[in-house]
């Protein structure tokens, strides 16, 4: 075992304290943390999806900015195109593990603006064209992420039935 490499996650029961403890093991501490990576999702002590959810915003922010300049401003491609480059690299980094997430209205509220910000730039509308986020999505040719969201975790309950 490799004490340098490995790390306590401890959660305490609902309502109570978590105990101070320190775990040694051949004379090294271990390093109690809040959250910890896990197979590119983040586990965290709330038992809430909120750090994994701004983790995959960030991952999400980032692809999209990698394809702007090549992809969603390329005046020779057309919009569906650049809608289905959309949905397969940034709606897939953000909603990677969406299927085991407990999302709150905050977290949901927070994709669901991520997810309109970026139709509405990649499809060119300005807030002051004052269109509705439904049009958008319309528009887009998309759901919402509350609904991707669903439908990925009906599917996953449904495979693990």
């Amino acid at each position: 075992m490799n004490t340098a490499k490995t790390k306590i996650l401890a959660q305490s029961p609902p309502q109570s304290a978590l105990p101070d403890f320190i775990i040694s093991i051949a004379g090294k501490d271990i390093e109690r943390v809040e959250h910890f990576p896990y197979l590119r999702s983040l586990v965290s002590v709330q038992c809430t999806s909120a750090k994994d959810v701004e983790n995959r915003l960030r991952a999400a922010h980032a692809a999209f900015g990698r394809l702007t300049s090549r992809v969603f401003l390329n005046k020779d491609l057309y919009y569906i195109t650049k809608l289905m480059v959309y949905h397969a690299v940034v709606v897939s980094t953000l909603l990677y593990g969406c299927e085991t997430w407990t999302l709150d209205r905050r977290d949901l509220m927070t994709l669901e603006q991520f997810h309109e910000r970026e139709l509405r730039q990649l499809l060119q509308i300005n807030w002051e064209d004052h269109i509705t986020n439904n049009a958008v999505l319309e528009r887009g040719r998309t759901s919402s992420i509350k609904a991707i969201t669903i439908r990925h975790q009906l599917r996953w309950s449904g495979h693990v039935v």
